[in-house]
């Protein structure tokens, strides 16, 4: 059995790490937010994560695509660059947010559309550009290689402002002063992170060059369609069904994305940073083709036994008013793993300078789920919007492996498609009542697949040797 090389573990332990650290921090974060749903109760729960889908989406546009391109970018620049690059691209998002604001405001008072926007005036604008604000110090901080400060800064971005949403929902229970705190809270933590920047503040701002300005437009693209996958189905079931039943999707939705957001979106943070540097062909491969087939391998686990412990878990944690978020919840646990088959795609695409890549998957996916969305969801309610957004995740981890084996010759395809058919098929088993045969047959079907392999032990048994020095942090 060909050894592990020191660098791979060294790496793997690194990433590790910082995965383990924005867990941790997170799981505040979770309960803060679970609490914040059970307080406010589906119908202003469901107005409430609207109006933040939405501003999400026009933050991700507001920032201009600087998040992944300063995280790309920033490691092979001198560090006199990597400050002119910051700066240039924090005032082109100072020159655009404001505009992009006064758009949306403007439209939102003279249509009062959509109407959770509506009744929240000025925040949603001002939510806007503190969001690209933040992308962008976060970015800089990315390509700095700075992970701690990235941690403890999401417990702030994240657990800080739900904490104070939920502080002052318990006196006024509704979705404008709860989203209020929230975006005040976020605003603090942008200050924070500023400040942590100052240094790289002062200078002159020398123009962008063509390379990455072309980078920053195709990523930004790739940033604003692969957020709208994630929050279509928001704006369908709202649309079509109304905001309690909103509220019961988002709140069955997020037991399984809580999953996600501790543990899988981390894990790109530094292996983009690894990705980038001069050298890392054969990295890229082996982390790509091995992680992939692993990440999918323990989250189908995880995703199983949540599927068998939803229902008890979403009455204890919510109440009975969102006993119709627990089908959601069963149901849902696919899309992480389809989402655990997609973690290494972006750090892979933008390294290769490829966001093209990810943009066209990401549009595909995102038919696919909204054609499935306006099929299932008049007939089927809120869980037909459930199946759209578990297909469309499978749909595009199988576009993934094609493209990274036709385009990259990095190929994924075995471990991408052994995971998503041990997974459904023991789901099946599970669906119809036989809850440990199903987890039984998955834990063989682990070996008897060989997406768990004794070399991935060894990633974690053994210390790495020295061989270079970690990232600042």
């Amino acid at each position: 059995m060909r050894p592990v090389a020191p660098e791979t573990r060294r790496i793997f332990l690194h990433s590790a790490g910082f995965v383990a650290a924005r867990a941790a921090t997170g799981g505040l974060s979770v309960l803060a937010s679970l609490l914040l749903y059970r307080i406010l109760r589906p119908e202003e729960a469901g107005r409430f994560q609207f109006l933040l889908a939405g501003g999400m989406t026009l933050g991700v546009l507001c920032g201009l695509g600087f998040h992944d391109t300063l995280a790309r970018f920033i490691p092979e620049r001198p560090d006199g660059q990597s400050g002119g690059l910051f700066r240039r691209a924090l005032r082109r998002i100072l020159v655009f947010g404001p505009a992009l604001g006064a758009i949306v405001y403007v439209a939102i008072r003279a249509t009062g559309f959509p109407l959770d926007a509506a009744r929240a005036g000025l925040l949603l604008p001002a939510f806007v550009l503190v969001y690209a604000l933040y992308t962008c110090a976060l970015g800089m901080l990315r390509g700095q290689g700075k992970l701690k400060i990235l941690s403890l800064l999401d417990l702030g971005w994240n657990f800080g402002a739900k904490a104070a949403a939920v502080a002052v929902a318990l006196a006024l229970p509704e979705f404008v002063p709860a989203f209020a705190a929230y975006a005040g809270l976020d605003l603090l933590v942008v200050l924070v992170a500023f400040w942590l920047l100052r240094g790289q503040l002062r200078g002159p701002a020398p123009p962008l060059d063509r390379e990455v300005v072309g980078f920053a437009r195709l990523v930004l693209l790739a940033e604003l369609v692969r957020i709208l996958c994630s929050t279509v189905d928001v704006y369908v079931v709202r649309g079509l069904l109304g905001a309690e039943p909103t509220g019961l999707f988002t709140a069955g939705v997020r037991m399984t994305t809580i999953v996600e957001q501790l543990v899988l979106t981390p894990i790109g943070v530094p292996l983009l940073y690894y990705f980038s540097r001069p050298g890392s062909e054969d990295l890229r491969r082996t982390v790509v083709e091995n992680g992939t087939r692993l990440l999918g391998a323990l989250m189908g686990a995880g995703a199983l036994l949540l599927a068998a412990t939803a229902g008890p878990i979403v009455r204890l944690l919510l109440g009975a008013d969102y006993e119709g978020s627990v089908p959601i919840a069963r149901i849902y646990t696919g899309h992480a793993v389809g989402a655990s088959l997609l973690v290494l795609l972006i750090p892979l695409y933008n390294s290769k300078n490829r966001p093209a890549y990810a943009i066209a998957q990401s549009l595909a996916v995102l038919g696919v789920n909204l054609v499935l969305d306006l099929a299932l969801v008049p007939r089927m309610g809120i869980r037909g919007a459930a199946i759209a957004g578990v297909a469309a995740t499978g749909t595009s981890a199988l576009l993934f492996a094609g493209i990274a084996r036709a385009r990259f010759q990095v190929d994924a395809r075995g471990g991408v498609l052994r995971v998503l058919s041990l997974y459904f098929v023991c789901y099946g088993v599970l669906a119809v009542g036989w809850t440990v045969p199903a987890l039984a047959l998955y834990a063989i079907g682990l070996w008897a697949l060989r997406l768990i392999r004794r070399r991935d032990i060894e990633l974690i048994r053994r210390r790495p040797r020295a061989q270079g020095s970690a990232p600042a942090s």
